[in-house]
């Protein structure tokens, strides 16, 4: 009956300090317990589980839910854009848009699923590494496109306003 409270939620949150994921943390701690068996304390065993995934990098749950991400990347980007002598102005607004910061933690995903195709990493790999299902990767990427072709669109505009 542990699950059925408000307890389990309430300890989430607090090792989570507040985090938005500290619902997903319960579900995916949940799935982890429900077939443990002869557990003496479901409290003190779910708080022990819930720091474990939530602190540990290589949690399932952090492979899940908060793929890393390390400022390597951008700066292997920025670099490339650095070593050209006159740079695609495409190009040049891309890596840009990248390293703006997402309003949303929506814009963070996608830019992150970009990021990472663009070092090189496959649909596939994204989700043997990150546990992130190809379809939602695609799907992602899609939107990514869409995002960066409508903000280059008004870029242009801008300038071209500009310039009159």
């Amino acid at each position: 009956m542990f699950f059925n409270t408000k307890e389990p939620y309430d300890i989430a949150k607090k090792i989570t300090k507040g985090s938005d994921l500290h619902h997903d943390l319960v579900s995916h701690v949940y799935l982890i317990m429900r077939d443990k068996v002869g557990i003496e304390s479901k409290r003190n065993y779910f708080a022990m589980c819930c720091w474990i995934e939530w602190t540990k990098p290589n949690s399932s749950f952090n492979r899940k839910y908060k793929p890393f991400y390390t400022t390597e990347i951008i700066e292997e980007l920025i670099e490339d854009i650095e070593h050209e002598e006159t740079p695609n102005k495409y190009k040049k607004f891309l890596r840009e848009y990248i390293a703006k910061e997402g309003k949303t933690n929506e814009d963070w995903f996608k830019k992150q699923i970009a990021k990472f195709t663009l070092i090189g990493m496959t649909q596939t790999e994204i989700q043997e590494r990150y546990g992130i299902d190809q379809r939602y990767v695609s799907k992602t990427l899609e939107e990514f496109r869409k995002d960066v072709r409508n903000s280059y669109t008004k870029h242009c505009n801008s300038k071209d306003i500009d310039n009159l």
